[in-house]
């Protein structure tokens, strides 16, 4: 009746503890089940993204296959599984501009190989990585990637060589195009790059200016980048040529080029561009598409048109932002990159004029088919242009 003797607290202790245990055991069982439950969700949410992925992949691949025909025999559609698992996000993003143009690394024929065509052991398959470098491995991508003066190397993509169906009338919008420059004069046909170089300074600096001129117009108006020029050839020492660039420093070079865009990120191009032509090539500019983009600052566009004006070769169609707009207005392309829009042109528009439609369609995206409020009232070639606002507004008047 009175306190509960040793024996009874021992049993009492032993009750509770057991008791405690099981609180604790049901408590982890739960607990566990609410972590299967949660990542059940989670690899649900993962499959979700799975599928949309392979129908974005999916449905780029046939806009690919639609426009330029399979590359191989018995291609069939294959996605990376591993970008699905680490970055679904990352790779839905992605995924329409790779497998718009590439519609993903191609996968190895399913046929026997008895009923296999024999292959040529002279020819490998040619598959084209992220950064547009074509590798001759199969599936394989290129492991290692040339720097060159802070810049990634890469290959340009030359013309395909199924050529394409040339679009209707183009011939006749060509002539109205000329007529139509003839009679206005435009900034391009006075202070273009190819009219910025000194002739009578010698063939070397005259095409050293011709590389500087393209490097500074880059998302820079002509004007500007031609007060640059000016700049450049009074206050550097000797004038405008590798070793005037060698002796000026980094923020000389910067106030010269002041305001064009980048100004201080073109300074620092120019000044390793002239580094490495001194070094490699004895004060004179490479003389090949491929190993101008090897310089830094230099891209496609720069690089085809200073073969054209600078090496007089025409290798190829110099396409900026004025081109590549006026050639989508006009139903020649249907791209959403100047470097697609150049493929595209070269397909089948004639070499002949590789070379004065850049200069011919640049002249008329200043003056009259501007970005914003095209002139479309003015133009010549409104009743043939699928994209003018003369014909949309007469007929929405109808």
């Amino acid at each position: 009746r009175g306190y509960p003797s040793d024996g009874s607290r021992l049993l009492m202790r032993r009750v509770l503890c057991v008791v405690g245990l099981l609180g604790g055991l049901s408590t982890l069982s739960l607990s566990l089940r609410r972590l299967r439950w949660v990542l059940s969700l989670g690899l649900t949410a993962n499959r979700g993204y799975q599928s949309q992925g392979r129908a974005i992949c999916r449905q780029g691949f046939e806009e690919r296959r639609r426009r330029f025909g399979p590359v191989m025999e018995g291609e069939a559609f294959r996605y990376p599984p591993q970008y699905f698992r680490i970055f679904p996000r990352k790779f839905m993003r992605s995924s329409v501009r790779g497998a718009g143009l590439t519609g993903g690394a191609a996968s190895p024929d399913s046929r026997p190989a008895a009923s296999r065509p024999a292959a040529s052991p002279k020819k490998r398959k040619k598959t084209e990585d992220k950064s547009g470098k074509l590798s001759e491995n199969g599936n394989e991508r290129s492991k290692k990637s040339e720097y060159r003066g802070g810049k990634k190397s890469e290959e340009i993509s030359h013309p395909p060589s199924v050529t394409r169906r040339p679009p209707e009338d183009w011939r006749e919008v060509f002539r109205l195009i000329q007529q139509m420059r003839g009679s206005q004069e435009a900034p391009v046909d006075v202070m273009g790059c190819e009219r910025l170089a000194d002739e009578k300074s010698g063939a070397k600096v005259m095409r050293f200016q011709s590389l500087v001129a393209l490097m500074i117009s880059s998302q820079t108006t002509d004007q500007v980048t031609s007060k640059a020029i000016q700049n450049l050839k009074t206050n550097l020492k000797g004038g405008l040529c590798v070793s005037g660039v060698l002796q000026a420093s980094i923020e000389d070079l910067e106030s010269f080029l002041y305001p064009a865009g980048f100004y201080r990120r073109k300074a620092q191009y120019i000044k390793k561009t002239a580094e490495i032509l001194h070094k490699d090539f004895s004060d004179d500019i490479p003389p090949t598409v491929d190993a101008l983009c090897n310089l830094p600052g230099v891209g496609p566009k720069m690089a085809y048109l200073c073969m054209q004006c600078a090496w007089k070769v025409n290798a190829g169609i110099g396409v900026d932002v004025h081109v590549h707009r006026i050639s989508n207005r006009l139903g020649w392309v249907k791209t959403s990159e100047p470097e697609q829009t150049r493929r595209e042109l070269e397909s089948w528009l004639p070499k002949e004029h590789w070379t004065p439609i850049n200069p011919l369609l640049v002249g008329l995206g200043q003056t009259v088919c501007k970005s914003r409020r095209p002139l479309c009232g003015k133009c010549a070639v409104s009743h043939l242009c699928p994209s003018s606002q003369v014909l949309s507004n007469s007929s929405a008047a109808l």
